[in-house]
């Protein structure tokens, strides 16, 4: 699928993974004949077809189910947990493209756009192009980079019209998730091929958004067998640089992909899908060591996808899931060839009324090559790793409909540092049926990146001499404690208030500390090395009122206050300890106004306000995204999206590790039209 590689390159690990990924696929089709069963993941009445979100009570909104909180199917309500549910209407509404901005108004979620395709994109804090403290799910399949520990989210590219919703959790999910899920999970979901019959074509263009568009068909195969196939491509022209250089950061990417649904009996439904990409993006580094010039990376890979779930009963049910994944970057001095193998099972019973356990365990291996790589290098530039996993989480019903108690651990064993123990608690009261109050407390931990432990990178310096960054093969996993206490009401079918407060206390975190005297030359050469000698306290709220001022007019806010304070140890001696205070900003607010008109008329209307980046200098800003769609009839409906129109361009993040262009974030409009029959 992917360019060839040395033979020596292509066995041990990878055919391992291959041949793995195949006979558990084949092994899941032959047990089919073993069940008999039902399946539906999210039951039905979670999305109302063809209805707008201002059309709906807030007791229907507090009624919408999840799954990433617990990994088993629960009302929003009852949730115990900082979540925000953002269903297929309202990334439909936004006008979005991509997923980063849908995730521009959720409470306590920072989102930055670094340049034309790179986003840097937190919760609570800690953000950068490469935001190591946040877990990032499609379907199920993490898209969580070992590599730098991050997210390429120049890659993540689903049809947007084909998602049911986006659960985004603030704060620790690594009981059930595992190491790296420490300020957040983003759980992106699909529809199934069940709910996507029939022909779409969409497409448009604009003055960044060069082109896009997407066609994607749904069909069945038999009564009980539906399937769709899609194909997408899109290009986004160059970010502004703001020194006034010539810009070379934008890309074009093109997607395609499958997926099957097979309801074998009442009892049992089998998930296959897959889907693969290539893309090319331009990239320019600035002050590398060796000087690269801009140059164009390629970017393929494609993944494959099995599901099978089986209810025994009302009480129990059973998961089991496998995917392979593999990913190439090449070019302008990077090479990184990945694959990817997951196998994940898990149980959900109810033995007795007031107790429900849910448990289950994983395994993954990982093989990484990056032997052509000049920038970054690392060495030795061949890796494979395992992980294995184990969860419980047991769900105590202590007062019927009034008090739960939820304790859990996750058991995680990785070749970097061993064993991880990431327990939490979480208590949730029901003071009304409209009235709730929850507890948490959870430990969760982030392992090392493959860069951390094996980087070797020379960056000039402001002082004229030269950093020779090298990693550490001793590096312990970042901790964090996180206490929690929230709130929910809603007042009759009008009023919606979510509040979250949080206090995290870090340790082990990342230095970047001199190690050694300075090697003579011209210029000097300082020694730097990656350790864990910085602590960090951060405490804040996070609000999420929604309000429904009529049928058709609905209003979402959200406002986030955070402040982080770091504690370096007697033995930092980096730069880091004092960088990380101002590399988030301290407050955020957004307004989304909805407004259903007369005549088949849709009008959206966001402001946000980012408070300034100190440490970044990025000053604060304000924007407006706005949305006017008109449905001409059932069959097809045109928009027009305006996106940061308050200003000319603004700057939203500046890169840190890796030294890319500067960039703004410029004024954006352009045009759609979506056919659906």
């Amino acid at each position: 699928m992917l360019r060839e590689e040395p033979e020596a390159s292509r066995t041990g690990a990878p055919a391992r993974l291959s041949n793995i990924f195949v006979r558990t696929t084949i092994a899941l089709c032959t047990a089919l004949g073993g069940f008999s069963a039902q399946a539906d993941i999210i039951p039905a009445g979670t999305e109302v077809p063809g209805a707008s979100l201002t059309h709906l009570s807030i007791e229907d909104l507090m009624n919408l189910e999840v799954k990433s909180v617990s990994k088993k199917t629960e009302r929003f309500s009852d949730t115990a947990a900082a979540i925000t549910v953002i269903d297929s209407d309202q990334i439909h509404r936004s006008g979005a493209l991509r997923i980063p901005d849908v995730l521009r108004t959720v409470p306590g979620m920072d989102v930055a756009q670094v340049d034309g395709r790179q986003w840097a994109i937190s919760s609570r804090g800690f953000n950068d192009l490469f935001a190591n403290k946040l877990l990032v799910l499609i379907d199920g399949r993490s898209v969580y980079t070992p590599l730098f520990s991050g997210v390429w989210w120049d890659v993540q590219d689903p049809v947007m019209e084909d998602l049911e919703r986006v659960e985004v959790i603030r704060g620790p999910g690594a009981t059930l998730w595992g190491a790296n899920a420490v300020n957040g999970v983003i759980s992106i979901v699909s529809k199934s091929s069940k709910e996507t019959q029939g022909l779409l074509l969409s497409g448009g263009a604009g003055n960044v958004e060069r082109g896009f568009g997407t066609v994607r068909y749904g069909g069945r195969l038999s009564e009980h067998l539906t399937y769709r196939v899609f194909a997408k491509a899109g290009t986004r022209d160059d970010a502004p640089t703001t020194d006034g250089s010539k810009p070379f950061n934008g890309y074009k990417l093109a997607h395609g992909g499958a997926r099957f649904d097979w309801e074998i009996s009442k009892e049992t439904l089998l998930t296959a899908q897959g889907d693969f990409y290539e893309g090319r993006m331009r990239e320019t580094y600035v002050n590398s060591i060796p000087k690269m010039p801009p140059a164009t990376l390629l970017t393929r890979g494609g993944n494959a996808l099995s599901r099978l779930t089986h209810d025994f009963s009302e009480a129990s049910q059973f998961q089991i899931q496998t995917y392979y994944d593999e990913t190439l970057r090449n070019g302008g001095g990077t090479y990184e060839r990945r694959r990817t193998f997951d196998f994940d099972a898990q149980q959900r019973l109810r033995m007795v009324e007031w107790n429900e356990v849910v448990f289950g365990g994983a395994y993954r291996l990982m093989d990484d090559n990056l032997t052509g790589a000049t920038y970054p290098k690392l060495v030795p530039p061949t890796s494979t790793t395992e992980l294995f996993s184990a969860f419980l989480q047991d769900e105590l019903t202590l007062v019927p409909e009034k008090l739960t108690l939820t304790l859990g651990t996750k058991l995680e064993h990785n070749d970097y540092t061993g064993l991880e123990v990431q327990p939490s608690a979480r208590l949730l009261w029901r003071i009304t049926p409209t009235q709730s109050v929850w507890a948490a407390v959870s430990r969760a931990t982030r392992t090392p990146s493959r860069a951390e432990r094996d980087l070797r990178i020379d960056t000039p310096t402001p002082a004229g001499t030269i950093a020779r960054l090298t990693g550490n093969p001793n590096l312990l996993a970042g901790d964090m404690w996180a206490y929690e206490l929230g709130h929910r009401i809603n007042l009759g079918s009008k009023v919606l208030f979510d509040t979250a407060l949080f206090f995290n206390r870090y340790t082990q975190l990342r230095t970047s500390d001199p190690n050694g005297a300075p090697i003579p030359g011209v210029p000097p050469i300082i020694p730097v090395t990656t350790r864990n000698n910085l602590a960090a306290d951060s405490y804040g709220i996070e609000l999420g009122p929604r309000v429904n001022l009529a049928e058709w007019w609905q209003v979402r806010l959200a406002y986030s206050f955070l402040q982080i304070e770091a504690k370096p140890s007697p033995f930092a001696k980096g730069l880091d300890a004092g960088q990380i205070e101002g590399r988030s900003p301290q407050n955020m607010f957004s307004a989304v106004s909805s407004w259903d008109l007369p005549g088949d008329i849709d009008l959206d209307a966001t402001v946000r306000y980012t408070s300034e980046l100190s440490n970044l200098k990025v000053p604060a800003y304000v924007e407006m995204d706005l949305r006017l769609a008109w449905r001409a009839n059932k069959h097809v409906e045109f928009a027009l999206v305006g996106q940061s129109l308050l200003n000319g361009q603004h700057a939203e993040f500046a890169p840190s590790v890796l030294n890319t262009q500067r960039t703004a974030v410029e004024r954006s409009i352009y045009g759609s039209v979506t056919f659906k029959f």
